[in-house]
């Protein structure tokens, strides 16, 4: 299942690509401060680009995919078009010394947003009436992502658990019934 601005974030989908759109400048300054950008004009140039994917042309930001086991009903996602940005540096003259990788997963308030709003969603699924006579506790964490959750919860899960896979440029979130 692919999740659009749009309709993932209903009536707060306009605002929230106004502010994605209007944040260009400062979050380009923080990328270059982070290391992750060489210069703010290309940091500007890469969000300009990925920001008018997600808020113009309401491009799929996350990919949401359900997998079962035996025992298990789990659903991951991902970002398809991450604002978030990482950086990976050579670590020595060595050429077969490890490259000092920065992933910096969920550093743009953006992707922390659709992140959470995926995680609810996902959760809305899995307590539907087509899964509760199969989804025992649709909350794998209820210390800390349970039914009266707030978006600082799943903001702190998430960061928490989250990870990259097969490739450095996305991460996935976990999200298990």
């Amino acid at each position: 299942m692919l999740f659009t601005c749009s309709p993932t974030f209903a009536d707060a989908a306009t605002a929230l690509k106004w502010k994605m759109t209007t944040s260009i400048p400062a979050r380009a300054k923080a990328l270059v401060k982070a290391g992750a950008a060489v210069n703010i004009a290309g940091a500007t140039s890469i969000l300009t680009t990925a920001t008018a994917l997600v808020a113009a042309a309401d491009m799929p930001v996350v990919e949401f995919v359900g997998e079962s086991y035996p025992a298990v009903l789990t659903a991951v996602f991902w970002p398809l078009l991450p604002q978030s940005r990482g950086h990976v540096h050579i670590a020595s003259s060595k050429p077969f010394q490890d490259p000092i990788i920065v992933p910096r997963l969920l550093s743009d308030e953006f992707d922390v947003k659709f992140a959470v709003q995926v995680a609810r969603k996902s959760r809305e699924v899995f307590t539907s009436a087509p899964f509760a006579a199969v989804v025992a506790d649709a909350y794998a964490d209820p210390a800390t992502v349970g039914p009266d959750a707030t978006d600082a919860d799943y903001e702190a899960w998430l960061k928490e658990t989250s990870y990259a896979a097969s490739h450095w440029v996305s991460h996935n979130f976990h999200i298990i019934a």
